[in-house]
């Protein structure tokens, strides 16, 4: 919080007047000393691709500076703006159905350990947060707990590296004392604000900490962030998840205009899912100065953001949680069922968003390969490696191409599935000798430790490695 007066209009950013103009505020309720009423917003700006859809569905018209994206194969609608290269809107992408289950997913299975949210700094690995909210337990440290709740708490299930804190039950509780104040995990469940699953992202540093125990994204969100990125991936490339964030938003929430630029390769889109309450996404350029795009985001909606929309500053000044604009009536009614309330309860006046991301470059890169090759006598070293490899040089003196490229494949620092090698135009030349052998090859990987281990696998000098990317 900044304390002192507000800056004038004129000195803030047009992003940061953009955030003010649909930011929730509230005003006293002149028929209540306690009651706060909403500030009404002038919503007449915003661009709604809910309403573009249908109206292109009727038409095929789109408003001026959208336009709709042709990507064959890609079973649904997919809009653009004329001057956001890099970003695309996909309205409605999710079924209600899909929505449903991963609104379930969000709240039972990705805060789970070893994911970690923004509750695991204060009070370590929680397990089960949404199951013990369901079921009115509370959380309370384990020194307070007796011998047999202790031997219980790390041998049990809920046991992570002996967590600080457990669940129990309410009743439980009462005689703890005034040492022991026990949260009630329905505030702690109010209280998540962000969990990370696959590569675990360190907030304090903004980088990615692979040393940091993790599990890979679930193979379900993996397929459907790999088909929805497909409008922003290059032909002939895949979207391969590594990371995603997963933020919950409140009634009164925000996020604050930033860029997302901790991955490396800055051309694979981010994958934005949003779930829940109707929200306004601020899309601005590459200065703080350029003026921001409003549009709403429903429920099942998902963003992509790759290339120079990277670059573009981008928010959520907004969340709706009113019957009027919160847009969540279909979601409620499939959530209506005796073992949803929590569900319900939850999203009625909640939003969640999922972004996936592809962390590390994977981009292929093309390597051209001199290798100048011996006539007799072999080296020694050289034909050591060879005999070890279990082959002799023909007539042991020249190497043969296909031995050249056994020892090839042995030099790879990575699985055989994750490079390509490309063997059909190789040639020794005539009988001038040193013998000299070309190879291009498409390798995944650093092409620096490529180079480096192939050397020190074949233990030759004469290498001119050149780098296509």
């Amino acid at each position: 919080m900044m304390y002192g007066a507000e800056p004038a209009d004129s000195e803030r950013t047009a992003f940061r007047r953009a955030e003010k103009r649909y930011k929730l505020y509230k005003t006293p309720n002149p028929k209540s000393r306690k009651k706060l009423t909403h500030s009404p917003t002038d919503l007449s700006d915003v661009v709604d691709f809910q309403s573009i859809l249908e109206s292109f569905e009727r038409s095929g018209d789109t408003p001026p500076g959208v336009y709709r994206f042709q990507c064959p194969g890609f079973n649904r609608p997919v809009f653009c703006f004329a001057d956001r290269p890099g970003f695309y809107f996909i309205p409605s992408a999710l079924t209600v159905e899909e929505q449903c289950h991963w609104i379930r997913e969000t709240l039972t299975t990705f805060p789970q350990p070893p994911n970690r949210t923004s509750l695991t700094a204060i009070y370590g690995p929680i397990v089960d947060l949404f199951d013990a909210a369901q079921s009115q337990k509370s959380l309370i440290e384990t020194q307070s707990l007796g011998a047999d709740a202790e031997h219980e708490t790390s041998n049990g299930e809920n046991s992570l590296h002996t967590p600080k804190y457990i669940f129990s039950e309410a009743t439980d509780n009462a005689h703890m004392g005034e040492s022991c104040k026990p949260i009630a995990a329905s505030i702690l469940l109010r209280k998540l604000r962000w969990s990370t699953l696959g590569l675990q992202f360190d907030w304090s540093k903004r980088n990615y900490d692979a040393s940091l125990p993790h599990n890979k994204i679930p193979a379900a969100l993996c397929l459907l962030a790999k088909r929805m990125a497909v409008p922003a991936m290059s032909s002939g490339e895949e979207f391969l998840p590594e990371a995603a964030i997963v933020n919950y938003f409140g009634p009164s929430d925000m996020l604050g205009g930033h860029l997302d630029d901790m991955e490396a390769d800055w051309s694979k889109p981010i994958v934005s899912i949003s779930l829940g309450c109707k929200a306004i996404f601020l899309l601005g350029g590459k200065s703080r100065e350029d003026n921001p795009i409003a549009m709403f985001l429903h429920s099942g909606d998902i963003v992509l953001m790759a290339g120079q929309a990277r670059e573009c500053f981008h928010g959520v000044p907004r969340i709706f949680t009113d019957d009027e604009h919160a847009d969540v009536a279909t979601l409620l009614s499939h959530f209506s069922g005796k073992d949803n309330c929590c569900f319900m309860d939850y999203i009625r006046y909640s939003r969640i968003n999922i972004n996936i991301r592809q962390e590390i470059r994977r981009a292929w890169s093309r390597i051209l390969i001199r290798v100048i090759l011996w006539s007799k006598p072999l080296p020694a070293s050289l034909a050591g490696d060879l005999h070890a490899s279990g082959i002799e040089p023909s007539g042991g003196h020249l190497l043969h191409p296909l031995h050249l490229l056994h020892l090839f494949s042995g030099s790879l620092p990575h699985q055989p599935s994750s490079c390509k090698l490309f063997f059909g135009q190789l040639q020794l030349s005539s009988c001038q000798l040193p013998h000299s052998l070309s190879i291009s090859l498409v390798y995944s990987g650093k092409s620096d430790l490529f180079c480096t281990l192939l050397l020190k696998r074949l233990r030759i000098s004469h290498v001119a490695p050149s780098l296509f990317v």
